[in-house]
């Protein structure tokens, strides 16, 4: 026998489980194998593997009184009981069943509506550092979408730390023998894939949009124009589509195709530098707003920075007075289901939907349990000769309240995987 004695939990547990003939050989073989290992593994290993084979003993169920059911009437037994009880009340199994069904396909549909609404623009880096700049009128309390070269240059000018990234439409004819016609297409600074995470296939993000005449299209379009997505320097015109400005544009980089959840879609980005050229009267203006301004903030700073927005609207008023002007910023997280009050607001996404669907899914979800648990209840009264009949026979209390677990955890499965198939077809 070996001096090194086994962990005191382990020796109290199996202490507690052997309680019969069969558990004291059981008691002496892991005492022996123990002993064995203290010789070829050593003490510390042994008394690791003497746990390990106790925790792996199939007799620990004794403990908690578990040790009264009897282990062979525990699974299959209940199941098959469940299922004659089934087959014997057809119909009100088929309500319950069906019932228990659709509530269960119409939450996981329901929460399938809420996964995909708030997974958008989960592809971006700083998502919890960009910021939408908006116009506000403090009056009517009015917010827009839109707007000017101005506004993110004073916000540049003040802010010196913060980064800027201004895109804005133009649709356009790309292309010399027959012009494609690209809708979305937009004029963006050369910050665009500092700011926002578009992974590149060809080119360089960070200098791809800083020359004149750059150009960046997404793979998709690269296989219409050129059958490839290899078209890297390649020259190609670029015409305004409701104008005659024409451009020989050089293409810097081919982009992955924006992925589905993201507010921001494109086909192709041109410098903005080619659009303050063509523009050049009008970027100068406050009134002239085509233009989605963001804005990255460093270190935390948004409460700073927008306690001192009116005194930046103040400095670049002057002497002049309009009290519809007004600047504000909007986090980026909340553009996709924050924006319904913002004019001209083409997103899908609506926060007031999206609660009002996961409150449905809930109710239903909770009336179709009301309603299994009911009817379960109203047919237990068909069942008091088989409980009677089993208490005589000496069934424990726990034992019958195990059987109608295992019997509704049946059903609930069951049910729950129906949906699941369901929700798939």
């Amino acid at each position: 026998m070996s001096a090194t004695k086994p962990p005191g939990w382990a020796r109290w547990l199996l202490q507690r489980t052997c309680k019969d003939e069969h558990l004291d050989e059981l008691q002496g073989d892991l005492l022996e194998l123990f002993d064995r290992d203290v010789q070829r593994l050593g003490p510390k290993k042994a008394r690791r593997a003497f746990g390990l084979r106790v925790l792996m003993s199939p007799r620990w169920y004794r403990m908690m009184g578990f040790g009264k059911i009897n282990s062979g009437f525990m699974g299959h037994k209940y199941l098959k009981i469940a299922w004659r009880n089934a087959a014997r009340y057809r119909v009100s199994t088929f309500i319950q069943f069906l019932g228990l069904c659709l509530g269960f396909a119409a939450a996981a549909y329901i929460l399938l509506f809420l996964t995909n609404e708030f997974a958008y623009d989960k592809m971006h880096v700083h998502r919890d550092e960009l910021y939408r700049v908006l116009r506000f009128d403090p009056l009517e309390g009015s917010r827009g979408h839109s707007t000017s070269s101005q506004h993110g240059i004073a916000l540049q000018a003040e802010y010196p730390d913060l980064s800027l990234c201004r895109f804005g439409n133009d649709p356009v004819k790309i292309g010399e023998v027959s012009p494609t016609l690209v809708e979305e297409f937009y004029w963006a600074d050369s910050t665009f894939f500092d700011l926002f995470t578009f992974p590149l296939l060809h080119g360089d993000p960070k200098t791809c949009l800083q020359q004149v005449n750059s150009l960046v299209i997404t793979e998709s379009l690269s296989k219409r124009l050129f059958g490839t997505t290899d078209a890297l320097n390649k020259i190609i015109p670029v015409k305004i589509y409701d104008g005659d400005a024409e451009f020989l544009m050089k293409i810097t980089g081919i982009a992955q195709d924006p992925p589905q959840h993201s507010q921001i879609q494109f086909e192709a980005l041109g410098s903005m530098a080619n659009a303050e050229d063509l523009y050049a009267s009008l970027v100068r203006s406050w009134g002239f707003s085509w233009l989605r301004t963001y804005i990255k903030i460093p270190n935390g700073r948004e409460d700073q920075i927008k306690e001192s927005l009116p005194t930046l609207v103040k400095e670049i008023l002057g002497d002049e007075e309009n009290p519809h002007f007004g600047i504000a910023l909007q986090p980026f997280t909340d553009v996709y289901l924050h924006s319904q009050d913002i004019g001209r607001n083409t997103f899908d996404g609506n926060i007031t939907n999206v609660k009002i669907f996961a409150t449905i899914g809930f109710l239903i979800l909770l009336i179709s349990l009301f309603n299994f648990m009911n009817l379960t209840t109203a047919r237990a009264s068909t069942r008091l000769k088989e409980i009677g009949v089993r208490k005589v026979l000496g069934s424990p209390r726990f034992g019958i309240i195990y059987q109608f677990m295992m019997e509704s955890m049946f059903f609930t499965v069951a049910a729950a995987l129906c949906g699941f198939i369901i929700i798939s077809l």
